[in-house]
């Protein structure tokens, strides 16, 4: 729904309900309007996600029976139109009864003493001001009225004082409470050990550092989701975890510790002391030792995130017991030994697996039939080879593979293009794998990115999928002629490089809307098209070490926002007019051994060493 909200609303004057939600509606001025607070019999009123913009009005504290009010979001449709909502005043919301209160993203930096004023709306249950530029929670409330609060979330407020300041923390009734990101620092208060009703404590993405380690945390027996992630902490995981809730039976479902500097091991005892756990989140720490095999008495586990940290030896085949677990990511660790069937058999509800970065062998069966369905699977840097794993034949959902640098000894499997139809990128690289590309690989119409550079391809590149957005075949043995037509049109980035291709570059690249080619280290000839002329788009153009030849100016006249130029070692022609300018952004450029006359500008002169920032900047726009 789109337009001007109309005063007629003013007739419908037992309305109760009044849901204007994610619409692309304005008032006078673009403002809420006023009369809005003539609907006395409004209990309702839900403007989240409009256009609105500008000031609050004060006559919303006319709807003296309202009990829902919902004003986030206002003006997200219209960045450009100026701020979002903003109320100068807020003191009307005491007139209110309240049970509901939601202006996120609404500009409160103007007001003075939102808690205090919050404070008069007794009934209300659920508080929600994320993002709001508050400046301070650091209020003395002699006497707090909010008994029935239920639900407070500050998120994305700049407070940057003591956490244990804040003018809250006596709000037993309090279930939900959210202050992430809100730079409050110091060590938490002992009023938190009388939130015994809390479910769930979000103190994640300090920028200030929360000292967390206080013994009131074991007071809150009802926690169900504690979220500490980046939230600049350290220690000896094992001081925090002998701090956190030890009743029984305990209740925590989710624990979010990633991003932090914790040291140490995981403790034996976790499997059997929080039993209940749905989400267990350690990634990017400084864990050692093995990841203990009480970890499959887990049973409710369906997300296991212990990534970038240094965790040693096998991994317990008492994994295969969590028959819950979706996700599973231990990447960049430092496990190693063998894993079998066994470790897989329980995993029937496994979808997303990554082990890449470690130092792991995965043995099964050629005949295994795996018990799960995988959507994404990473095993980069695992040995799965020397044969083309079968068991992935039965993977027909798999959106992305990565199993580059895997030690493969084969070629790709006669039913490569058929398991891997529905997949959108498919990472092979620094492999072995020879023969030649599958004539299929057209039918794939779902990839977007492939990437088998490094392997020993042979034979000529056939038609491409029709979705194909990222193409790297280099450092093969490719060989023939480039196709007449690649047949995918989406094509930006075409990576070729160090293989055997032969003969003319086809006009058809030139209808293509291409970022980043790269054609070095192959066997092309004939005239550089002038097609290339309407590329205009190319930031990365490299063609070194071919048999290229055309005028040289007439191609430096033609890339506006070339970053990388690497024409070495073929056959232009001419000089560089001292008058080009389109080169300004130009990062890198190679021009030796041609017949060039004349010297290069001086604005061009100075960019002649491939260095590894070269290599970075490619990487950078290729994989970005």
């Amino acid at each position: 729904m789109a337009g001007q909200i109309s005063p007629s609303l003013l007739s419908l004057q037992h309305l109760e309900h009044l849901d204007l939600s994610e619409n692309d509606i304005t008032g006078p001025a673009g403002r809420v309007p006023e009369f809005l607070g003539l609907l006395k019999n409004l209990n309702y009123l839900n403007l989240s996600g409009t256009t609105f913009t500008g000031m609050v009005p004060p006559h919303l504290g006319n709807l003296s029976k309202l009990q829902y009010l919902d004003l986030s979001r206002a003006g997200s449709f219209v960045p450009s139109a100026g701020p979002s909502l903003y109320p100068t005043d807020i003191s009307w919301l005491s007139n209110l009864p309240l049970h509901y209160l939601d202006m996120s993203s609404v500009d409160l930096s103007r007001t003075v003493d939102w808690a205090r004023v919050v404070n008069m709306v007794p009934s209300l249950k659920v508080l929600r001001l994320l993002e709001c530029s508050l400046a301070s929670a650091n209020e003395s409330i002699p006497h707090l009225n909010l008994t029935d609060l239920e639900e407070l979330n500050l998120f994305g407020n700049y407070f940057d004082h003591p956490v244990a300041s804040c003018w809250f923390w006596n709000l037993t009734s309090l279930r939900y409470l959210e202050l992430a990101a809100t730079s409050l620092h110091g060590q938490m208060p002992c009023g938190l050990g009388g939130m015994t009703s809390l479910k769930v404590l979000d103190l994640s993405e300090s920028i200030g550092s929360i000292d967390v380690m206080t013994e009131n945390m074991r007071n809150l027996c009802n926690l169900e989701i504690l979220d500490l992630h980046y939230s600049n902490l350290n220690g000896d995981i094992m001081e925090l975890m002998e701090l956190l809730p030890q009743c029984f039976p305990n209740k925590l479902k989710e624990l979010y510790l990633g991003g932090n500097n914790f040291t140490g091991t995981l403790p034996d005892w976790i499997g059997r002391q929080w039993s209940s756990l749905h989400i267990l989140e350690l990634y990017s720490n400084r864990f050692t030792g093995h990841v203990p095999s009480e970890i499959g008495m887990l049973k409710d586990l369906h997300t296991l995130q212990l990534y970038e940290n240094q965790f040693t030896g096998p991994l317990p085949s008492e994994i295969s017991m969590l028959s819950n677990l979706t996700n599973m990511d231990l990447s960049s660790n430092n496990l190693s030994g063998v894993i079998t069937h066994e470790h897989f058999t329980g995993l029937a509800s496994l979808r997303t697996i990554n082990l890449s970065g470690n130092i792991l062998k995965i043995v099964v069966d050629p005949e295994w039939l795996p018990p799960f369905k995988l959507q994404r699977a990473t095993f980069a840097s695992c040995q799965m080879g020397p044969l083309f794993p079968a068991w992935l034949r039965f993977q027909t959902n798999i959106d992305n593979l990565d199993i580059s640098n895997t030690s493969i000894f084969d070629r790709l499997p006669d039913w490569f293009a058929t398991t891997f139809s529905n997949a959108t990128e498919l990472y092979i690289s620094n492999n072995r794998i020879d023969g030649t590309l599958p004539k299929k690989l057209k039918n794939m119409t779902s990839l977007r990115i492939l990437y088998l550079d490094s392997n020993k391809l042979t034979g000529q590149i056939f038609e491409l999928p029709t979705n194909l957005y990222s193409l790297d075949i280099s450092r093969n043995y490719l060989s023939g002629p480039l196709p007449q037509n690649f047949g995918a049109p989406n094509l930006m980035h075409l990576s070729l490089f160090s293989n055997h291709i032969t003969g003319h570059i086809p006009q058809y690249i030139c209808e293509l809307n291409l970022d980043a080619l790269n054609l070095a280290n192959n066997y092309l000839d004939g005239e550089f098209p002038r097609c290339f002329e309407r590329m205009t788009a190319v930031r990365i153009l490299i063609l070194n070490n071919n048999m290229l030849s055309r005028k040289l100016q007439s191609i430096l006249e033609t890339y506006r926002d070339l970053k990388i130029l690497d024409l070495a070692w073929n056959k232009f022609i001419g000089s560089i007019s001292p008058t080009i300018t389109k080169l300004g952004g130009l990062f890198y450029r190679n021009l030796a051994g041609n017949s060039i006359s004349g010297a290069i500008p001086r604005h061009l002169s100075h960019l002649t060493s491939m260095t590894g920032s070269y290599i970075n900047y490619i990487n950078y726009f290729i994989f970005m």
